[in-house]
């Protein structure tokens, strides 16, 4: 009810943020769309990291790392993140190409990012990741296309991602979610 206690700050980035990983320090916010946000034709790759450390209006708090055609594969539009201890993973929302940035590197260093095309593994669009300690899950939104990654294996090789159809589990019309949660289990 007391204003006094929140604060808001222009990036200064005319786009939406669907989801954000939080390493500890750092808040990544996920890119989405840019433009009329009625349309939501317009894709953006520019990923923003807040230092929660720092005076939270001071641009010094704030960078921006434009993600575009990282690994030369199309990067952009995303709906959610998650962290695995040391890499953020980006929800790919539209196309299937899941988007990786190391932070122990430099942020703005594109050494820093990596992607892999997981559209070849069925994913279609994804809204949220699910960490269990050792797979990050993407949560498959308009499709039925559940696609993890292994964390201990290396991300750009096909061996450390699968995939599975769960179309019908049960009987039921288990596909297309909108987020997911990790209960130890």
């Amino acid at each position: 009810k007391d204003k006094a206690s929140w604060a808001a700050y222009d990036v200064g980035e005319a786009h939406s943020h669907q989801g954000v990983a939080f390493d500890g320090r750092f808040i990544y916010f996920s890119p989405g769309f840019t433009g009329d946000p009625r349309k939501e034709d317009t894709y953006s790759a520019r990923v923003i990291r807040c230092d929660t450390k720092g005076d939270f209006k001071d641009p010094a708090t704030w960078k921006v790392y434009d993600a575009a055609n990282t690994d030369g594969l199309e990067t952009y539009c995303y709906d959610g993140a998650g962290f695995d201890g040391r890499y953020v993973y980006f929800a790919p929302l539209l196309n299937g190409n899941v988007l990786r940035c190391d932070t122990q590197g430099a942020f703005d260093d594109p050494a820093s990012w990596n992607a892999y095309a997981a559209a070849r593994l069925g994913m279609e669009m994804c809204v949220g990741t699910v960490f269990d300690g050792r797979y990050m899950y993407f949560v498959p939104y308009a499709s039925s296309a559940a696609v993890r990654a292994d964390t201990l294996g290396d991300f750009s090789e096909d061996a450390s991602w699968s995939a599975l159809d769960v179309r019908g589990i049960d009987g039921l019309d288990t596909g297309g979610f909108d987020g997911g949660f990790f209960d130890g289990r």
